[in-house]
């Protein structure tokens, strides 16, 4: 037996004993547990994912108990990100992060309905594998990832985004000890290698044969300049930085739908978590979701509204939004950092419109060769790309 089979299989077992416990102090007596595998899809090749049932066989009033289990996959291996540390700071998030948001609204009197939400998570969860309500039994969907975002559903992530990162501001307000013993100590959780550089330069370099000739030289002579860049603004923090998220994209949020409009958005997935600049957060979402046809629409009115809803969020714990995030300095770092739209988007549009049977191992980053030429890419690709250049950025 291979050490990653003998690995699962004792998961499986320490799993099993902690489904038991919860099912007993969520007050089941008598009770079946089933699980049911889930075929890992474009939204996450990172982790073996699980619907646990745990049902009542006995009068409780406790029927049902659905659960979603986000187990490592022991299989799955990235050379630039280590999945032990994702896997402690999504744990950390979870559990003791989520905890210490909520007192801290609770502290403010924020009324329930305007509070920063997260998904219920339960204590047994480990570094191992993340047990939490299952979502999708609630009525929550993922957005499709392949569809660009309706301005309804962006302006609903971007204040919930805000909330985030207003709450960061407060704990480092209300409980400064802590902040800066525990969260200010969260790097960047990519590991810039040489096979990480090499991977990337290939990814723009793809590109080059989606843009049409008037675009391809201007774009070529950045690739350098977008390479350094990407890693730049993510290690280096700005005069403005705060808790982000990481990797706030349509994969990593819950909608609920209504009468076909959203109406409700919970973030997920904190595995990269990290202090830097929260503009960053923004712009990968809104470069990562959307085509140059909404953005020239709706890119400063987002922008406004991301800042406003920090202000009016940063009021309930009595902070002026100057201390911490002066507008005129927001205006400045947004402008100066545009271009990691650029860059993430010519990065990661490639890869996130991928056909879900066709992401590749990212074990050994320096052979990975992807190429994606689906209308949607060039599409998006050129739009990006013209964008910039109208810009000045190229």
């Amino acid at each position: 037996m291979n050490t990653n089979t003998k690995e699962t299989m004792e998961n499986d077992v320490t799993l099993r004993k902690c489904l038991n416990k919860i099912a007993k102090r969520e007050g089941f007596e008598d009770f079946n547990i089933t699980t049911k595998d889930i075929v890992p899809d474009g939204n996450n090749y990172l982790a073996v994912l699980k619907e646990v049932t745990i049902t009542s066989t006995n009068n409780s009033e406790h029927e049902k108990l659905e659960l979603f289990v986000k187990l490592k996959d022991p299989n799955v291996a990235v050379e630039a990100l280590s999945l032990s540390k994702i896997y402690n700071r999504e744990l950390f998030t979870c559990i003791n992060l989520s905890k210490i948001f909520e007192e801290l609204q609770q502290e403010a009197n924020i009324p329930s309905v305007e509070r920063y939400k997260f998904i219920k998570y339960y204590e047994e969860s480990n570094t191992d594998y993340i047990i939490m309500d299952n979502m999708k039994k609630k009525g929550f969907t993922i957005h499709d990832r392949l569809e660009i975002i309706s301005l309804e559903y962006a302006e609903l992530c971007i204040k919930q985004l805000a909330k985030f990162h207003a709450l960061s501001y407060a704990l480092k307000n209300k409980r400064p000890h802590y902040y800066d013993n525990v969260i200010s100590t969260l790097k960047h959780a990519y590991e810039f290698t040489e096979s990480w550089t090499i991977f990337v330069n290939k990814m723009y370099r793809t590109n080059l044969e989606l843009l049409e000739d008037s675009a391809r030289m201007k774009y070529e002579n950045a690739i350098p300049s977008l390479v350094s860049k990407f890693i730049l603004y993510t290690e280096n923090s700005d005069s403005i930085k705060c808790l982000c998220h990481g990797d706030f994209r349509t994969s990593n949020i819950l909608q609920r739908v209504e009468d076909d409009a959203v109406v409700e958005v919970i973030p997920i997935d904190y595995q990269l978590i990290y202090i830097g600049s929260p503009i960053l957060d923004l712009l990968y979402f809104i470069f990562g979701a959307t085509d140059r046809e909404f953005r020239r629409k709706h890119l400063e009115d987002l922008k406004n509204l991301y800042f406003n809803s920090v202000k009016q969020f940063l009021k309930f714990f009595s902070i002026d939004i100057e201390e911490v995030c002066p507008r005129t300095e927001f205006e400045r770092i947004f402008k100066e950092r545009l271009d990691f739209g650029l860059a993430v988007s010519l990065f990661f549009i490639p890869l996130n419109l991928i056909e879900d049977d066709e992401y590749p191992d990212f074990s050994n980053l320096s052979e990975v060769n992807i190429k994606n030429k689906s209308d949607r890419v060039i599409t998006r690709i050129r739009g990006v790309t013209q964008e910039f250049i109208e810009w000045g950025y190229l």
